[in-house]
């Protein structure tokens, strides 16, 4: 692997331009995986709440104005697919 030094030779870069422009990228990265993370545990959520639905019987179905045909159309959805 090879040193700050030596790639901000070869890029013709000074060394702080090189450490600032890594922070960039590390910065960008941090902030992907934090968002990636939040569309995950959306998911798993989403994922919960299908399967809480699947638990309820026709009374509770009935108070939230859903019908089973509901319940299991929406626990066929693909785990990705967030909103119907």
């Amino acid at each position: 692997m090879a040193t700050l030094p030596a790639l901000a030779s070869v890029l013709r870069l000074p060394r702080r331009a090189l450490h600032e422009g890594l922070g960039q990228i590390g910065r960008n990265l941090a902030s992907r995986l934090v968002a990636i993370r939040a569309v995950l545990s959306r998911m798993w959520e989403h994922g919960r709440q299908r399967r809480d639905l699947q638990g309820l019987d026709e009374r509770m179905l009935r108070d939230i104005g859903l019908t089973r045909e509901d319940t299991e159309r929406e626990s066929r959805l693909p785990v990705w697919r967030l909103w119907p």
